[in-house]
């Protein structure tokens, strides 16, 4: 509001408009045919100017007074602080000069800027002592606010960081210049933007989440921005703060670990329980079909054997008839196996531990299998290696893997046992010299009843398997195509508690 005075070249009074009876204290009719220096300008000013003098010169040369600036006084006492802007006019009432002096209050002004100041100066108070570290930029980028808990957590102090821009305050979370998530508040960047995580814009404000480094320390943080504008709405920077996630974040990555792993334990005893499920079925019928077939086998197997006496001693065992008899005898001796594969597996085995000597058990085995000729038997086993296990079992264990590596070399090749103590443990290892085993029939080679061959019925290397996990052992196929296949199986060395196999 701007108070108007007239007054003359005396410097009385001549006329007071309502906003100067407002701001003065004073009525129209108080000051009007009164001096200045009585009413509303003090004798002297706080610098000791004598207002009488300025009045003086104001009047007689209001030209070069356009603007000027000169202590108030109010009518209860209280000093203004007023700028004066003044031209010369001619009174119609007396027909002389005058001069027009239209007055703005500059405390006002004053007291609006200490006001702004003051407000501002909580504001950044109340920022400072805020638990979660925040920052402030202008338009222009430069920092204008660095709070407590933003100089803990960067180590960074405010008077070093404060009135600095081109990205400067980047370098504490990501070791280099580059806009962040204060900066796309008020500069859409898209490439940026796809650094962040979880990034959700609503109007005016924005929150992300990302990986920062602080001195080396890796967080995670959950960042909040903001623009702030003025009372005009004009936007004058962004503000940011920071909430330190870390903890959350390694309890919901160990939650989804923990998630995964047991989905994948679900899915392994799932698999066991149909695995074992599989089994008894398999092992259910094994028991019916070899008790089925053991006694009309065994009959036919007599009975052949009969035949071929009679045959011998009446001088007809010539030729064809002679071969025709060892064809069946061979026969009947593989679909003896088959039921004793079948009633291996379907039995509960008890192992009851002797020593046994390695090198002599091996190569009974080898004698009994009837190697051809075109298959190379190579033997590399120390006489005092000893193997601690049920000999029978561990036998049929052995007799399988050892029929399995002859078989793989159908043209011949080289079949090579080699045993050795190593960690507490016996190691056999059964190497062959056969095309391998192809990659897709790996992870069913010790499955009941799976077989890639054109006899058989893939029993063998699953009851080897079960006989040597019920000894306590492992076993382990390594494979390479057109080079062979080693079987390897660790049994322990020193005594044990007989073990109850299912």
């Amino acid at each position: 509001m701007n108070a108007i005075v007239r007054f003359d070249c005396n410097g009385r009074i001549i006329d007071f408009d309502k906003t100067a009876e407002k701001l003065f204290g004073f009525s129209r009719f108080e000051v009007v045919g009164r001096g200045l220096c009585e009413t509303i300008l003090p004798v002297r000013g706080a610098d000791g100017r004598d207002m009488a003098k300025s009045v003086e010169d104001l009047c007689q040369s209001p030209e070069d007074h356009k603007s000027i600036v000169l202590e108030a006084v109010k009518k209860n006492g209280d000093r203004l602080l007023m700028h004066w802007a003044c031209c010369p006019f001619i009174d119609h009432n007396t027909g002389k000069r005058a001069v027009c002096a239209v007055g703005t209050d500059l405390s006002a002004r004053d007291r609006a800027s200490d006001a702004l100041r003051e407000s501002e100066l909580r504001l950044a108070r109340i920022i400072d002592f805020l638990p979660d570290p925040t920052f402030v930029i202008d338009r222009a980028g430069v920092v204008q606010t660095w709070n407590r808990a933003m100089t803990e957590l960067t180590g960074v102090p405010a008077e070093k960081i404060i009135g600095k821009g081109n990205y400067e305050y980047s370098t504490c979370f990501y070791g280099k210049r580059r806009p962040i998530l204060i900066d796309l508040v008020l500069r859409e960047d898209q490439h940026i933007e796809g650094k962040y995580r979880k990034l959700v814009r609503r109007d005016d404000a924005m929150t992300a989440e990302s990986y920062i480094t602080i001195n080396g320390t890796r967080r995670y943080v959950q960042g909040k921005a903001a623009r702030l504008y003025d009372s005009s709405g004009r936007v004058t920077g962004a503000i940011e703060t920071f909430a330190d996630m870390t903890g959350r974040k390694r309890m919901e990555e160990e939650l989804e670990r923990h998630s995964e792993q047991l989905g994948k334990l679900v899915e392994e005893r799932t698999a066991q329980l149909r695995e074992r499920e599989r089994l008894a079925a398999i092992g259910e019928t094994a028991a019916m079909v070899g008790h089925d077939l053991r006694n009309p086998l065994q009959a036919m197997t007599n009975a052949l054997y009969l035949l071929g006496e009679e045959v011998a001693s009446v001088g007809a065992a010539k030729g064809q008839v002679c071969t025709l008899i060892e064809m069946l005898e061979d026969n009947m001796e593989y679909m003896d196996k088959i039921v004793s594969d079948l009633q291996d597996f379907a039995k509960p085995l008890t192992v009851v531990k002797e020593y046994t000597p390695a090198a002599a058990l091996l190569v009974a085995i080898v004698d009994s299998l009837g190697v051809p000729p075109s298959v190379r038997v190579t033997m590399d086993i120390s006489e005092r290696l000893q193997i601690y296990a049920d000999a029978l079992l561990i036998r049929r264990a052995f007799t399988n893997i050892i029929n399995n590596a002859v078989q793989a070399m159908p043209d011949g090749g080289t079949l090579t046992i080699s045993g050795a103590e190593s960690d507490g443990r016996t190691e056999i290892r059964v190497s062959d010299t056969g095309a391998g085993i192809p990659a897709e029939n790996l992870k069913n080679l010790f499955r009941p009843l799976f077989t890639s061959k054109s006899k058989g019925m893939g029993m063998g290397l699953a009851v080897s398997r079960r006989v040597i996990k019920a000894h306590g052992g492992s076993i382990e196929v390594e494979t390479t195509p057109n080079k062979g296949t080693t079987f390897t199986v660790r049994l322990h060395t020193g005594p044990a508690q007989p073990v109850q196999g299912q």
